[in-house]
């Protein structure tokens, strides 16, 4: 089984005719609109924690962005639990549901991708 890296992290939806769905083009229109609003700080919400980083949900807004790993801060993170991801250093912890500030780092639209770091510098 091939690796997913951060570039598949969220793939294009397509229907069965292979068109774009309208769930699809919905959230290209929400990411054309973010792309304006980079550097910005949003609420939002972890609701995966995948090999790659935390997935977050910004509130409202109902798209979601990646946290990479390496910019949560200088600590390796390890699984905790199913829901859970813990520095081992720092302690400092992560759990799905979990609410978070983020700012918005890049955006690209076309490729339904958006990348998100922690507001605080460090989380």
């Amino acid at each position: 089984m091939a690796r997913l890296d951060a570039d598949d992290m969220i793939p294009l939806v397509r229907d069965a005719s292979g068109g774009e769905t309208s769930e699809t083009l919905t959230d290209t229109r929400i990411l054309r609109f973010l792309k304006s609003r980079l550097g910005d700080e949003l609420a939002g919400s972890i609701v995966n924690i995948t090999s790659a980083g935390l997935v977050i949900e910004l509130e409202n807004l109902f798209v979601t962005g990646m946290i990479l790993y390496q910019d949560l801060g200088g600590d390796y993170f390890v699984r905790d639990s199913d829901i859970s991801l813990k520095g081992r250093a720092t302690g400092k912890s992560f759990h799905m549901g979990q609410k978070m500030q983020v700012i918005l780092a890049s955006v690209a639209p076309l490729q339904l991708r958006l990348t998100l770091v922690p507001a605080e510098t460090n989380p």
